[in-house]
């Protein structure tokens, strides 16, 4: 019996130590030199300054507008921003480090979900896999609403794989779901298809009762929603009908399917889509050949490829981060392939596939994360916080404690806020004083580069600089700041 206790004990132990490992690894992959290289766009700068407007008092029934006309994301994403924007004063490095941290976490209930659901081997491989997933990282270190999906994704999975042992575990699967589904409405309904799959194949019995009280609950995710549509006719109802009706989705087929496919590539080895498309033909051949007939298999698969056939059956064109729970997913069932379940053992032929799948996310984050490259997220904007802060401390250092104003060029055109944010936070804190609105003899221009329509920014500026003589000029990363003086007119 004490040899019994002992065992248990230092398995109970060694789990601890490799979880604490796996989120310290998590944390320090997601957070690296993302002080400098933390985007931070118009979007993010949007979404604080209505953070700061909620905390003076303006309480918000919606988030900010999705890309579908007339629909918005839910609002519980800026109440969640709310402590870390009091705490911290703003610090959009800050805020995005608690929710990395947030994310880091949830890789305790990812291993314990694989843990529960196949056995504590698959469990760590899995985990391994995700805490180094070059989409994962990308994910989390992006300033969004979407930023806690993965986290919330995992947490779904849990409650659903412990709801087999205990019904009301399904209470969870409704809050995570209903979170998700305020981050961002599509991702939310594209997991639908998954959870009643999960639920239907690992046959999770309930009660006419139990269907009642659960289904009851999900109006709850909807409070602020509601309110909103009772106060505005219904307003949001009707575009999102129009949208799945037909109204404002575009043919998808191959669409849908590559956009799948690069998300997949992302995950599984980003130097080559190809051989990555490779490795899912052979998941799918060897899962049809061996696993298909095991139920916990096949519910992770319709987890997995929820997103993919919901949008091909609503006729949906989805943009990358539709995808976003794949990086969850894909690694239990790279994990599941390398594993001889009917051994319960490795499979030595397939292992090779694992560690290369390691090797290229760690190689493809050195040299696109530690070296700041664009990806697949923001490649078309370059305004990352070293930077910005860069630009405007010359700014201030060359105005010599005058009063100046400044100008800017931005993508998207003519959106203030990231600059206004960035001077109201950074610059007064900074070096004591804002800009003035009036414009000033000499003054400032901040340039963002437009690197998709080049030619809308040389237009801008050839006539830009007609009325003003440059005096110098400031880069930082592709971000520049150009000191003006204005030509005296006679």
């Amino acid at each position: 019996m004490k040899d019994l206790i002992k065992k248990v004990k230092r398995k109970k132990s060694s789990d601890i130590l490799f979880v604490v490992c796996m989120i310290a690894i998590a944390l320090v992959f997601r957070s690296f030199l993302l002080n400098k290289y933390l985007f931070f766009g118009y979007e993010q700068a949007r979404d604080l300054f209505e953070v700061e407007k909620i905390l003076g008092g303006d309480l918000k029934l919606l988030g900010p507008p999705t890309d579908i006309a007339g629909i918005y994301h839910g609002v519980i994403y800026l109440y969640i921003l709310l402590p870390f924007y009091f705490i911290f004063d703003g610090d959009p490095y800050k805020i995005e480090m608690c929710l990395i941290a947030i994310n880091s976490l949830s890789v305790l209930f990812l291993y314990l979900a694989v843990k529960n659901h196949f056995n504590e081997k698959i469990a760590r491989l899995s985990t391994v896999l995700y805490v180094v997933n070059y989409s994962s990282i990308v994910y989390a270190r992006w300033l969004s609403n979407t930023t806690l999906i993965p986290a919330c994704a995992i947490l779904l999975y849990y409650f659903l794989v412990k709801s087999k042992t205990n019904w009301k575990y399904l209470f969870g699967v409704v809050i995570f779901w209903g979170l998700i589904l305020n981050f961002h409405e599509v991702v939310g309904m594209s997991l639908l298809p998954g959870i009643v799959g999960f639920i239907c194949v690992e046959k999770i019995k309930l009660r006419l009762k139990q269907v009642l009280a659960i289904s009851l609950s999900v109006p709850c995710v909807f409070t602020t929603y509601g309110i909103y549509e009772i106060k505005n006719d219904f307003l949001m109802t009707k575009a999102l009908l129009g949208y799945f009706s037909g109204g404002g989705v575009g043919s998808t087929g191959l669409s849908s399917f590559y956009t799948f496919i690069e998300e997949v590539a992302d995950n599984i080895y980003t130097l080559s889509p190809r051989f990555s498309f490779l490795v899912i033909v052979v998941t799918v051949v060897v899962f049809s050949r061996k696993y298909l007939i095991n139920r916990h298999v096949l519910a992770t698969l319709f987890l997995s490829l929820s997103p993919l056939v919901f949008f091909l059956c609503f006729g949906i064109v989805p943009l990358r981060h539709f995808f976003i729970t794949i990086p969850v997913f894909l690694p239990v069932l790279i994990a599941l392939l390398v594993w001889n379940m009917d051994k319960n053992k490795i499979n030595l032929k397939l292992f090779p596939v694992y560690v290369l799948v390691i090797v290229c996310s760690v190689w493809v984050y050195k040299n696109n994360i530690l070296a700041n490259k664009p990806t697949f997220i923001y490649n078309a904007q370059r305004t990352y916080l070293g930077d910005l802060k860069n630009v405007i401390d010359w700014t201030y250092i060359n105005s010599n404690g005058n009063y100046f104003s400044y100008n800017y060029y931005s993508v998207p055109y003519w959106k203030e806020e990231m600059w206004e944010y960035m001077f109201r936070w950074y610059g007064k804190n900074t070096h004591g004083r804002l800009p003035v609105r009036e414009k000033t003899d000499v003054y400032f221009t901040l340039i963002e580069p437009n690197l998709f329509i080049p030619v809308h920014q040389d237009n801008w500026y050839g006539e830009y600089k007609k009325d003003s003589e440059l005096i110098d000029t400031y880069q930082s990363g592709q971000l520049e700041v150009e000191m003006r003086r204005a030509k005296k007119t006679i």
